[in-house]
């Protein structure tokens, strides 16, 4: 399992965090909801499930804010399988991203895919 990260001068909205697999269609919903299953926010409101310095980012109603430089967030749980859906904006010429299935956040550029 491995944990997953956001760098750099990224602002996005995360729209949730779910479990892969295949499901029946629940009674009144679609099989694209049974196949995706129950989704979980992947952060906390106030980013205490993350690792992050204080005042550097902000997460307030679904958006995550980048305040100040020295800190990247990155999950303190980790997942194995897993759905993440998300919309990021980011400012022109910055090269920013998410990182996924990282396995060393000290060694992040060589353990994980940036997305």
């Amino acid at each position: 399992m491995k944990k997953v990260f956001v760098s750099g001068l990224l602002v996005c909205a995360i729209v949730g965090l779910s479990s892969c697999g295949k499901r029946p269609a629940p009674e009144g919903g679609s099989r694209e909801e049974a196949r995706r299953g129950p989704t979980k926010d992947l952060l906390a409101a106030d980013l205490s499930n993350c690792n992050v310095k204080p005042g550097t980012w902000e997460y307030k109603e679904g958006v995550l804010a980048w305040l100040a430089a020295g800190s990247d967030v990155w999950t303190k749980d980790q997942y194995s399988d897993f759905v993440l859906e998300l919309e990021y904006k980011i400012s022109p010429e910055c090269n920013s991203g998410a990182l996924i299935r990282v396995g060393d956040p000290a060694d992040w550029m060589y353990t994980g895919l940036e997305v």
